[in-house]
């Protein structure tokens, strides 16, 4: 019923979190200022809608 010893005693190391890149800030937030363009009324993404507020949110931030 018990799993193997080495794995329930070996120690957990905590997984290092990479530090967001400034343009990767900048991107999230011209993603999120323009999503609603590319969804529905319902909130749901339009046809291609992701792809081209993404495109757009890219072209933003290059710009700035």
């Amino acid at each position: 019923v018990a799993g193997p010893v080495s794995k329930l005693a070996a120690p957990t190391e905590a997984k290092v979190k990479r530090k967001a890149s400034d343009y990767s800030k900048r991107y999230g937030r011209n993603f999120k200022r323009i999503a609603g363009k590319y969804k529905l009324k319902s909130g749901a993404w339009a046809k291609n809608g992701f792809k081209r507020a993404q495109r757009e949110a890219h072209r933003l931030t290059k710009r700035k």
